[in-house]
């Protein structure tokens, strides 16, 4: 399963149409492979809820943090391939777990691999 499918599962599950990352500064490395959002918090419009996380890999929606003090709703994104080519993995800034695809429509966290499913 692609990272790009993966992100269009996780959209799916917290409302596609209404998920909004909180500022996302540029590349952090001139080669455009590096951290590119870290501390962003991910909120569905709709259900006025946040991304969150538990240090058991467990993904949810909760009600937002908004002076950023949980940093369990703290999602950074890095690349892991040149920009141009859209490949990166999402991870939790609390639990440095990756986001990534379990069985069926599940999506849950786990160590950082570099797996097809993260």
């Amino acid at each position: 399963m692609s990272k790009r499918t993966v992100v269009s599962g996780l959209a799916a599950v917290l409302g596609a149409s209404a998920m909004l990352p909180a500022g996302m500064p540029g590349s952090a490395s001139a080669a455009g492979v590096g951290i590119q959002a870290v501390g962003s918090q991910f909120k569905n419009e709709k259900t006025e809820l946040c991304l969150d996380s538990d240090g058991q890999g467990n993904v949810y929606t909760k009600g937002c943090a908004w002076d950023k003090h949980n940093a369990y709703q703290q999602w950074g994104v890095q690349t892991i391939a040149p920009e141009w080519l859209n490949i990166f993995f999402m991870y939790n800034v609390q639990t440095n777990r990756c986001l990534e695809t379990g069985s069926g429509d599940t999506i849950r966290t786990a160590p950082c691999t570099g797996s097809l499913s993260q």
